[in-house]
């Protein structure tokens, strides 16, 4: 895996949105260089990223199924069909 160098300011950022995850800053700047040092630009692409996943989970309609009423076994007749 090839590594680029960290700037302080992406870090900086980084640590801030990883802070979601963890209590520690030590812990969450680790993972902030990780992020970037695997890809530089990660904390600038992920707010895109994030609002394509929220497009894309609007666009997704829920099924609606047809209530289906329950049937008395009691009162129940079934339905003869006559032939022609």
């Amino acid at each position: 895996m090839k590594r680029y160098p960290v700037r302080e300011k992406d870090l900086r950022i980084g640590a801030k949105h990883e802070m979601e995850h963890t209590t520690s800053e030590r812990t969450a700047r680790r993972i902030a260089r990780d992020h970037l040092r695997e890809h530089p630009s990660y904390y600038q692409v992920l707010p895109v990223a994030e609002k394509i996943m929220q497009n894309r989970e609007r666009k997704i309609k829920p099924i609606r199924r047809k209530k289906v009423q329950p049937i008395n076994m009691m009162t129940w007749v079934p339905k003869i069909v006559m032939p022609r």
